[in-house]
């Protein structure tokens, strides 16, 4: 694989970049529920996902539209967008990070990671806390911990 100087200098600079202190997308602060229970409010909001890491605390929903449709072919449009939920920490409460993310083809026909959505990102966040929130009304506390 050849790599022109561009491309490195590129490269270079968006992993400095990365590594700034700066996050963009949305957070949830304080997540009370189970890590079982914000798996699948998580779900419910964004769809069944497309992958989810091997400890279950990144999901990351099918591509869509501008508007929040799912694309049945996500190879053949020139934009995409998707969801990233990252659960955080080990025990409660839990920290949630919301990326929405536009995807763009090259000229190659590579995709790349054009932009997070700041407005996006909240907005899905606002779903997701409400959902949280709604969930703690409903829950048996006696399930919840499991006690038998």
């Amino acid at each position: 694989m050849k790599i022109n100087f561009n491309t490195l200098v590129l490269l270079i600079t968006v992993s400095l970049l990365g590594s700034c202190v700066h996050r963009s997308g949305a957070r949830i602060e304080a997540s009370t529920s189970s890590l079982t229970e914000t798996r699948k409010i998580i779900s419910s909001i964004i769809g069944q996902p497309r992958t989810i890491s091997e400890n279950g605390r990144e999901l990351t929903s099918f591509y869509s539209d501008d508007r929040g449709l799912k694309i049945n072919d996500p190879t053949k449009v020139q934009t995409r967008w998707y969801s990233k939920v990252v659960i955080l920490g080990d025990r409660r409460p839990y920290e949630l990070t919301i990326d929405v993310n536009k995807e763009s083809k090259d000229t190659n026909g590579e995709y790349y990671l054009e932009r997070t959505d700041e407005a996006k990102s909240e907005r899905l966040a606002k779903r997701i806390e409400k959902a949280l929130h709604q969930s703690l009304d409903t829950r048996n506390v006696i399930d919840d911990f499991r006690a038998f």
